[in-house]
């Protein structure tokens, strides 16, 4: 019972006659230039263990449903990322103007996540500290998932949001545990930290803040300024502003590196949530919509039972009647 509860494994594992044949996700550790980190960690581990236990009931489930595989050009990191970026643009259907009408970076999250999901991912969310990876993407033709860390703000999750969907595209699942500060970083990381960046700030609007700003000065603290009034204005997060100004050969790679190291934390105190947030509430925020749906429609379809909807999303009976509205 001891080792059930520290593994989090049910107690019959250790009374099967051989261990189980677990297949690990394919999904590589990357990790930032200079990090002391080389493999993921357990709080990693679980996380992904959990969100290749959805992935797998959600490929069945639409497997079974008679849906095709998910949509969507494959992209290559020999392919400049602004351009695919601009069609990821045009998948999503987010227009510039409505992204500039978002009232805030939660806001913003919120509507991406949602604009993704339609594209048929699966996003996760798990609350896996600050000393774990930012996010985690597992690549699969029917259900691909990007997951978020939580221990970040709004704009910095964003910004992961976007980046796991850089290796979603190019199929280099990973995990990936810092952000890139250096020219040196491993390609897929830079490529889709550049691809995240342009996504979220499209080239002529992006320009056409930088005119209406004033340019970019040379003095390096007043960087850092427009660095923040562009987050600003697109509700991105800085790392997103700061590799655009990078990319678009405007400042060096030491802007990056000089932003402060708070500036992904999470604001202090803030408004009590709108609803209460019960065991059912969590589940959602922890799995999302696009899953939620794919159970309530095999429950309608009668492709699993109701045990198996409450296993799959780790609610309660008493939740079931809340599934098909939390989903729509």
């Amino acid at each position: 019972r001891r080792l059930a509860a520290v593994l989090r494994r049910p107690e019959a594992v250790f009374f099967m006659p051989a261990p189980p044949r677990i297949e690990a996700p394919p999904a590589q550790f990357r990790h930032a230039p200079g990090s002391p980190r080389k493999d993921r960690n357990a709080t990693e581990r679980r996380a992904v263990r959990d969100a290749a236990r959805l992935q797998r009931a959600a490929r069945w489930l639409l497997r079974e449903s008679g849906a095709s595989p998910v949509s969507r050009p494959v992209a290559r990191l020999s392919e400049a990322p602004a351009t695919v970026a601009s069609r990821a643009r045009t998948w999503l259907s987010v227009t510039s103007g409505e992204q500039s009408e978002w009232p805030s970076a939660s806001k913003a999250l919120k509507a991406w996540t949602c604009a993704l999901e339609n594209l048929g991912v699966l996003v996760f969310s798990y609350a896996m500290g600050r000393e774990s990876c930012r996010g985690f993407s597992l690549w699969d033709e029917y259900a691909p998932v990007v997951a978020l860390n939580t221990a970040y703000n709004a704009e910095a999750r964003m910004f992961t949001l976007f980046h796991e969907y850089g290796h979603v595209l190019t199929q280099t699942g990973s995990i990936c545990e810092g952000w890139v500060a250096s020219e040196k970083a491993d390609p897929a990381e830079r490529w889709c930290e550049e691809f995240a960046a342009s996504v979220l700030l499209p080239t002529s609007e992006f320009k056409a803040a930088l005119i209406a700003f004033g340019g970019v000065p040379p003095n390096a603290e007043a960087q850092l300024k427009l660095v923040g009034r562009l987050a600003g204005r697109f509700k991105v997060s800085r790392r997103a502003s700061a590799v655009r100004l990078i990319e678009l050969g405007h400042a060096g790679w030491e802007l990056y590196r000089a932003l402060p190291p708070l500036v992904d934390d999470k604001p202090k105190g803030g408004a009590p949530p709108e609803e209460p947030r019960d065991r059912f509430v969590l589940r959602s925020e922890r799995y999302g919509r696009r899953a939620q749906a794919l159970v309530a429609q095999g429950l309608r379809a009668d492709l699993i039972s109701p045990t198996d909807a409450l296993s799959l999303l780790d609610i309660t009976v008493d939740d079931l009647p809340r599934l098909p509205q939390a989903a729509a």
